[in-house]
C-alpha cells in the first residue's frame, strides 16, 4: 500500500476485495468484510 502508518481513527477501504494479504505491510490491520448491504459478514 506504500504507507508507513495509518493515522489513529482512520480506516482504509479496499473495493472490490475478496481476500487480503499482509506482504510488505508495515503496520498491523484489522479486517472487516462487508456485504453489498453494508452488513459485516466476517
Amino acid at each position: 500500500m506504500g504507507r508507513r502508518e495509518l493515522p489513529a481513527g482512520h480506516g482504509l477501504c479496499i473495493r472490490p476485495c475478496s481476500s487480503i494479504h499482509m506482504f510488505f505491510m508495515r503496520f498491523p490491520i484489522d479486517a472487516v468484510f462487508v456485504d453489498g448491504d453494508g452488513r459485516i459478514v466476517r
